[in-house]
């Protein structure tokens, strides 16, 4: 935070999973501006905000500083910050994190590396000395984008879950990716669950959400969330579980029950966690009242051709992001006969 003749540094925040945000820092106040509010403060903030095209040239060696940007690799919901902070509150804020006023300059700042302590133990000097091996250095340009494999456009065919004995039949394509556990995407699991009519079986999983899609039969699910019944187009979500949930199936075509199971075990195995408690309610969406919906969107009187007559599935805790749990989005899309959907592209399992 510096006068406007300085050549400052800045800290720039974004995440970077395919789609990247970012979030235009201002020297206004500790906030960053969102770029089409238009405001006082956003006046003050053209005479004060970094040219990061063209720099002024520093007026001393102190003034000149460098910055850093740090990103995440989980993708939050998107969302930029307006600065609503007065003058007053600004010079508050700054002094009570000991920065002074706005109009200070603190060359102790303007440092580009911190300097060594110098001495120290030996167990201190193996200690740095260990955590040195892991560090890389990469040159900006050629590694701000870095090649990795790509996600591939592979089909789990339906004839995997309409005969055979009872089991889990995982979509796992790490091997296309060069990921070492099991995964269909970076960080989702997919697979079908065949459970032959009269039989059971226990399905676990070290995730924060849990969807189950009944493809065919009718049977029901146990759990220490209790016990639900489900039918063919029937959904079911279950939050964090320690143990197993039970599947059994009553009765159903084709000699067995088929369920659709998606959970977010890779992105729990990526961040080596395991969840710390539940996020949101066991929900359960009957087929009747999913399909309800569809058909009173196709007959609603709209202007032009729709490319989907499809709704979003949400839960009451995911009021924002109008989603199926805090980490899964899922649509129900209904093509019908005699239409033409134009072309598109999913990110999506």
């Amino acid at each position: 935070l510096a006068r406007p003749s300085h050549h400052v540094s800045y800290l720039r925040c974004q995440t970077a999973s395919r789609r990247t945000m970012s979030l235009p820092l201002t020297i206004n106040g500790l906030g960053a501006r969102a770029p089409n509010a238009v405001s006082r403060h956003q006046q003050r903030a053209q005479r004060r905000t970094l040219d990061l095209h063209h720099p002024a040239t520093p007026r001393s060696p102190h003034q000149q500083r460098a910055y850093l940007v740090t990103r995440s690799v989980i993708s939050p919901p998107n969302r930029m910050v307006s600065p609503n902070v007065g003058d007053e509150e600004e010079e508050n804020t700054r002094r009570r994190l000991g920065l002074g006023a706005s109009g200070d300059f603190h060359p102790h700042l303007s440092n580009v590396s911190a300097k060594p302590s110098g001495g120290g133990s030996g167990s201190t000097y193996a200690t740095e000395t260990k955590w040195e091996e892991s560090a890389q250095i990469f040159e900006y340009g050629s590694a701000a984008n870095p090649v990795m494999a790509p996600i591939p456009v592979l089909v789990h065919p339906p004839e995997m879950h309409e005969e055979g004995p009872t089991r889990v039949i995982p979509f796992d394509i790490d091997d296309f990716m060069d990921i070492d556990k099991q995964c269909t995407s970076p960080n989702l699991m997919a697979s079908f669950v065949r459970v032959c009519e009269g039989d059971s079986i226990d399905t676990t999983a070290n995730a924060t959400s849990q969807a189950f899609y009944v493809i065919r039969g009718t049977g029901q699910t146990s759990s220490e969330h209790g016990t639900v019944s489900w039918s063919t187009g029937d959904l079911f979500v279950v939050p964090a579980t320690r143990g197993a949930l039970s599947h059994l199936c009553a009765s159903a075509t084709k000699g067995g029950a088929a369920l659709y199971w998606v959970h977010d075990e890779p992105l729990m195995d990526y961040l080596g966690v395991v969840p710390s408690g539940t996020k949101f309610e066991p929900t359960l969406f009957k087929r009747e009242r999913m399909l309800a919906e569809v058909q009173e969107i196709a007959h609603q009187n709209t202007k032009g051709d729709r490319n989907r007559l499809g709704i979003l599935l949400g839960n009451k805790a995911c009021e924002q992001t109008k989603t199926l749990t805090h980490v899964l989005w899922s649509l129900l899309n209904s093509i019908p006969a005699q239409s033409v959907q134009r072309p598109h592209r999913h990110n999506s399992v």
